[in-house]
């Protein structure tokens, strides 16, 4: 929002905000945001990954989604995307890394919560880089696609996002109830220092 303040006042009218983070809380945050921007500066704020994401396909094989399970952190796909971008930025062994999936995200806290989990999900000793490029021009010919549509007029605020339709995954729900209890913890330290805060 104060991105959005900031570019709003300087007459900007129209911004896309490209990022690729699954969560759906921080989608929502983007949307709300994007909310923000058009209602107070009468512009269009986009949030492109929620708008895509619904729509993008699974191109794993069906044996490779059974090996691989939930498409998160480290998994095929998303190693496959840094072996196509940044390969150099990929463990060297990951070839033979041990499978650690999950059929969805309250299985894959399982996977976490356990002893000596080595921080990856899946199997990305599937992963290859042409697996990735793959991946990656899927979601740009949707973004080029989905603002081509919006440039010529679309309305597209009323279609579904990727926030509102999965921010009610158990998995997801669990995983941001610590965030609540720091917000607690934040709010209290904050009340018994108010005294000291720096006046607006």
């Amino acid at each position: 929002m104060d991105l959005a303040d900031q570019l709003g006042k300087e007459k900007f009218r129209w911004i896309i905000i490209v990022q690729g983070h699954g969560s759906p809380m921080h989608n929502r945050m983007l949307d709300q945001a994007s909310d923000y921007f058009h209602d107070t500066y009468g512009g269009e704020m986009i949030n492109l990954f929620g708008y895509i994401q619904p729509t993008v396909k699974d191109l794993r094989t069906s044996q490779e989604q059974k090996k691989d399970g939930q498409p998160e952190h480290a998994t095929m796909t998303e190693t496959s995307i840094m072996l196509a971008l940044k390969p150099e930025l990929v463990a060297s062994d990951y070839k033979t890394a041990t499978p650690y999936t999950g059929a969805n995200m309250a299985e894959l806290v399982k996977v976490a919560k356990a002893k000596d989990w080595p921080g990856y999900f899946g199997d990305p000793s599937l992963a290859t880089a042409s697996f990735g490029m793959r991946v990656y021009e899927q979601w740009l010919a949707l973004g080029k696609e989905f603002i081509s549509q919006i440039l010529a007029g679309k309305d597209y605020r009323s279609l579904p996002r990727y926030a509102d339709l999965y921010l009610d995954d158990p998995g997801d729900t669990n995983a941001m109830k610590p965030n609540s209890v720091l917000e607690e913890q934040h709010s209290s330290w904050l009340k018994k220092h108010s005294s000291k805060a720096i006046p607006h």
